[in-house]
């Protein structure tokens, strides 16, 4: 079955490929009737990036980006994390990633197709695997692995290369070109302020000597975190402007709780009475707990909530040790041995408080809530004589155990609360390990032929330990003994004795703490082999030009383990959910070809093949790219090429992946009954997303046309046309959140995949990868610059922009949907605006210089909130320079000063509509959906960013 697929892909491949040889075959035609004369394109010189075939003076026929060093240098850039806001034809990338694994992160997401999509290199070398993934299990190069210092410019290549690199180069390919021109010494450093602090420390330094070079590069970085309260346009927005009853950052699984009348059924086992109505704890205020306030003003007094804004850190602290060293040497006047070797090791580190616990005695007729017996020494509830379903509050003052006798009771609870909140009460600290050795050799064989080889072995090494983490068995054993104190009265009357027992105190000692707490322990380790070989050189010179081949092959080998936590997987932890290690390999064994041949003086053609094969169960594709580019006047260029790629399901989508991600519960509970109605309520919900064995390849066709003009010396102008058409794309089957809307859409709240607490909070929601059916993805890429001399300094302008026509998904459970212009939150994919863009002015005379760049993210709907429109997001970025002389006039002291975002403007609001399509103003609390703003936007929300920074070489 796979098979005849692939055959069908195939013949449906080199049907395009003829069609676009032709396009090719047709401009060299029209370039042979053109005038003669020397070409004066200058799009930009390839010499790793899409291509391997080495070439001086080759011209790209694909749209390329640089960002270059003197762009990172007068630019607020100090870690690769910053880099992403350069690129407009990135989207979908988290820069800030709240209560994951993925915190401190960094990655690409060209054309928003996802991680997997994007290809990372160093020098033309893959960079590795992360051993951690997104919610479609996608895998991603952490960018933030590497030392800044150690960049000469960043090429993105921002067309599908499959059949030059490989399966991940689907969207197109980010290449690090690292500096080899240095000699010397570099010292370099930074300071920033804004709603956190952050800094870094770095050097370079770089020796050729006769026969060789080397080079070594490391920075030192820190940063330190922020809470969700240290912003005021978020406590705003969703924290209710500082009336916690109005907050959407408040949670029914309070702490203190709301209780109901419990019992035993006729197992023995503990239950909930059906029609039990809610009781506050009377203590619920005072204790740290928060009221609701309805939206007529009313105050929900039958259940304390917790306001847990500042229960984790929004940006974590975080320390980044990164280093990297690259060297050759000419051993004969023929062979040639380089290597790369590159450490880090990433820190984040945040406080936690105590989580929602849904893992206790009642499961009968609710998810895990805990169970408080009536002896319970402060349990001073009694069953309500007036109602079997009510409970009322009698009060350690008025108790007489000759009179009252205790209820049992249920509660969705957290347990511990507001005073477990505070900073540095708990944490979490995750630490990822990076490693990466590439050894080779390079043969001159004559006649400018060439042999490359080389071997790569990379290693990364996740460990991730939570405070505050439940042992099950332990607190449901204390609360039945009474030992573990879960009402008001541990926080208010600390020193209290239970008039029940005339021993036990109320507060919740370190000795109980240490009994039914305990700090979880999770893991994942990715390694990725890779051997490849290659023969490339000039194979005959035709009256047109020289044709030139390449051939080799590759085998690669990635392996994944993920370790969970052994008491929180085994579902004896915070929730019942069980969860599994994973264990995989993947392997890939690769041969390729690629021709370049010039026809004629202002024409060139590329050819690419690639044959991948995954083996059993996936199979084998063969991959063709052709590219070509013509010019058939001075200043005008057209270029074009067509590729089909083929990517087979990661290591995660044929087991499993979890994440934590905001979602909008469209259900409440209306006198103790879950029922659909929709408050705009939302919440941070686990979700599982189980794999699948069957799943078919995804595979894809590109295109991209485009024309590049030079009308005067130093300036340029390209207008792109892409086009993706990818098929059986591997994503969840259906989003968290479509679950959760399609779930009322009987009106009934009862689908299977959704795990709830009585008191109706999400514990957990379960789906699974699919194969989605088809997406159709295009628009253009703009690119415009100008550098002209004066006397009074040079100036260089530059705008890049990427504007998304379409993005049309068809198939998968959700139905056919235009992802293009909207936040896609109820499906698999991530934030697209249509526009996205950069203007940036440079100039320079003498030692100092300036830079001012202007950036744009367009609006979009909202589909949280009935396609509530999302306003555009603009900034202005600033930078000074100024050169001093030293020890030597040749080498002066840069110092840069700088703001970025100078105007201080916050990410845009979620805007929410009601039914009617009616935008909520500001003026009413919560106008913006959870959490506020939108973290895969591309938005910086840190507001403005002062920064200071310094280079000396030596």
């Amino acid at each position: 079955m796979v098979e005849a697929s692939l055959s069908k892909a195939v013949r449906r491949r080199r049907a395009a490929l003829g069609a676009m040889s032709s396009l090719v075959a047709l401009g060299a035609a029209m370039e042979a009737n053109a005038q003669s004369g020397p070409a004066a394109d200058q799009v930009g010189e390839i010499v790793v990036t899409g291509t391997n075939i080495r070439r001086s003076g080759f011209q790209a026929p694909a749209p390329l980006q640089v960002v270059g060093r003197q762009q990172i240098e007068t630019a607020g850039i100090v870690q690769f994390n910053d880099l992403l806001k350069t690129i407009p034809g990135n989207s979908g990338s988290e820069q800030f990633t709240e209560a994951t694994p993925r915190a401190g992160t960094s990655q690409f997401n060209l054309r928003g197709l996802g991680y997997t999509s994007t290809l990372t290199l160093v020098n033309g070398r893959r960079a590795g695997i992360s051993p951690l993934s997104d919610e479609t299990g996608g895998e991603f190069v952490d960018i933030n692995q590497f030392p800044l210092s150690m960049v000469q410019r960043v090429e993105v290549l921002k067309d599908g290369a499959s059949a030059i690199y490989g399966s991940d180069a689907v969207a197109g390919v980010v290449n690090i070109i690292t500096r080899t021109d240095l000699d010397g010494l570099e010292l370099s450093g930074a300071y920033a302020d804004a709603t956190n602090q952050s800094g870094n420390l770095s050097f370079a330094y770089g020796r050729a000597f006769e026969r060789g070079r080397i080079g070594v590069f490391g920075t030192w970085y820190e940063q330190s975190g922020a809470k969700r309260t240290d912003f005021d346009w978020l406590v705003k927005r969703v924290g209710g402007d500082g009336v916690l009853g109005r907050s959407q950052l408040i949670n029914t699984n309070g702490a203190p709780s709301s209780y109901r009348i419990g019992g035993r059924n006729a197992q023995g086992q503990p239950v909930g009475l059906t029609g039990g109505v809610a009781f506050a704890d009377p203590n619920c205020e005072a204790a740290g707990g928060v009221f609701r306030i309805n939206d007529d003003g009313s105050v929900n007094r039958t259940t304390c909530q917790i306001d847990f804004a500042d229960q984790v850190g929004i940006i974590p602290n975080a320390r980044r040790l990164q280093l990297y060293t690259q060297a050759e040497y000419q051993l004969t006047d023929r062979v040639k041995v380089f290597s790369e070797v590159s450490f880090s090791r990433n820190t984040s580190r945040t406080h936690k408080g105590p989580g929602s616990f849904t893992n206790g005695l009642v499961t009968a007729n609710a998810s895990g809530n805990i169970f408080i017996p009536g002896s319970h020494p402060f349990n001073f509830f009694v069953r309500d004589p007036a109602s079997s379903t009510r409970i009322m509050y009698i009060g350690p003052e008025a108790w007489n155990p000759a009179i009252h006798t205790g209820v049992d009771l249920v509660a969705s609870s957290r347990v511990f609360g507001a005073p477990y909140f505070e900073e540095l009460a708990g944490e979490r600290r995750s630490q990822t390990d990076y490693a990466r050795f590439m050894g080779g050799l390079e043969i001159g064989l004559g006649r400018r032929w060439e042999a490359r080889t080389f071997y790569q072995f990379a290693s990364a090494e996740f460990t991730d330990r939570q405070d505050y983490r439940f042992k099950a068995d332990a607190l449901n054993s204390a609360l039945l003994r009474g030992t573990v104190n879960p009402f008001g009265t541990s926080v208010v009357s600390p020193g209290l004795v239970s008039p029940k027992d005339g021993t036990s105190r109320a507060a919740n000692s370190q000795a109980v703490l240490d009994e039914v707490l305990t700090q979880s322990l999770d893991k994942a380790l990715a390694r990725q082999h890779v051997l490849d070989a290659i023969i490339s050189g000039p194979l005959v010179t035709l009256p047109t030009g020289p044709v030139s081949l390449a051939v080799g092959g590759q085998y690669r080998r990635s392996d994944l383990k993920d370790i969970p936590d052994l008491l929180q997987a085994s579902g004896r932890g915070d929730s019942p959910a069980v969860g599994f290690p994973i264990r995989g390999e993947q392997s890939v064994k690769a041969a390729y070809a690629e021709i370049d041949a010039d026809v004629g003086p202002r024409a060139n053609l590329q050819l690419a093949l690639r044959w991948e094969d995954y083996g059993d169960p996936v199979g084998s594709s063969v991959d063709p790219k052709v590219a070509g580019r013509v010019s058939p006047i001075d200043g005008l260029t057209f270029r074009g090429s067509l590729g089909t790629s083929f990517q087979a399901p990661t290591i995660r989508q044929t087991s499993e992946s979890r994440t934590r991600i905001f979602v909008n519960d469209p259900t409440s509970f209306v006198n103790g009954v879950l029922t659909c109605r929709d408050t705009g309520a939302t919440t941070n919900a686990d979700v599982l997303t189980r794999g699948d064995q069957s799943l078919r390849p995804q595979s894809s066709v590109n295109y991209n046309l485009g024309v590049v003009l030079q009308p005067v010396r130093g300036a340029s102008a390209s207008l792109d046309y892409w086009r993706y058409e990818y098929k059986d794309l591997v994503a969840a089957g259906a989003s968290a959140q479509a679950i959760l809307q399609n779930d009322c859409r009987d009106g009934v709240p009862n689908d299977p995949r959704i795990v709830r607490s009585a008191a109706g909070g999400i514990s957990e929601i379960v789906t699974s990868f699919v194969n989605v059916g088809r997406v159709i993805t295009d628009g253009f890429d703009l690119a415009a610059s100008y550098r002209f001399d004066t006397r009074w300094g040079a100036f260089e302008a530059a705008i890049d922009a990427t504007y998304l026509k379409k993005f049309d998904v068809y198939g998968g459970e959700g139905g056919a949907f235009d992802g293009a212009g909207s936040r896609n939150f109820a499906n698999n994919f991530r934030t697209m605006p249509r526009w996205r863009g950069s203007t940036t002015l440079r100039w320079e005379r003498g030692r100092v210089g300036a830079t001012i760049s202007g950036r744009y993210i367009g609006g979009y709907r909202n589909d949280q909130s009935n396609d509530a429109h999302v306003e555009s997001y603009k900034t202005m970025d600033l930078s000074v320079s100024y050169g001093f002389t030293t020890w030597s006039q040749a080498r002066p002291l840069v110092i840069t000063v700088g703001a970025d975002n100078v105007f201080d403007a916050p990410p845009p609001a979620l805007t929410r509509a009601n039914a009617q399509g009616q935008v909520l103003t500001p003026a009413v609390f919560n106008y913006s959906d959870r959490p506020g703003y939108d973290a895969y936007s591309g938005v910086d929300l840190r507001g403005r960013v002062l920064y200071a920074r310094f280079r000396q070489s030596f």
